[in-house]
């Protein structure tokens, strides 16, 4: 591993959607040039750095911002869409009345189908979305 002391090399980055200036991030100049130059995997070049500067030094974003447009899906929970028994009874085509019995059933038979369904769906509004988006240039 490599100590601190042996980092010489200054990287100073401020966050291209914030505009935040970060924190100094220290490399040794040859791990630095070995990953910017030629191409080496940043994880390997600099194992020593944490996946928050790998990544500040990869996409120029901070932590928060990466974040806020990256999460894994599993945390994108104010994306999650789910149905209840009276969305179901609710709708004009259901023609088993108040039986709410009948509708947890198909809730359950369908869960699946509806969650690839909507996963599908909101894939191809987000990409329609992304497509006409003008947002900063990279």
């Amino acid at each position: 591993m490599t100590s601190k002391k042996e980092r010489t090399h200054s990287v100073i980055l401020e966050c291209i959607r914030c505009k935040v200036a970060q924190p100094e991030i220290k490399v040794k100049k040859e791990d630095y040039d070995q990953w910017a130059d030629n191409g080496r995997l940043i994880q390997v070049a600099m194992p020593y750095l944490s996946a928050d500067e790998r990544e500040m030094l990869i996409t120029q974003l901070c932590p928060n911002c990466w974040e806020q447009l990256y999460a894994p899906e599993a945390e994108l929970k104010q994306f999650n869409v789910s149905f209840t028994v009276k969305d179901v009874m609710s709708l004009p085509s259901w023609r088993h009345g108040n039986n709410k019995k009948l509708a947890e059933k198909f809730l359950k038979q369908h869960h699946n189908l509806l969650s690839e369904s909507l996963r599908d769906e909101g894939k191809m509004f987000l990409e329609s979305l992304v497509s006409t988006w003008e947002g900063p240039t990279p």
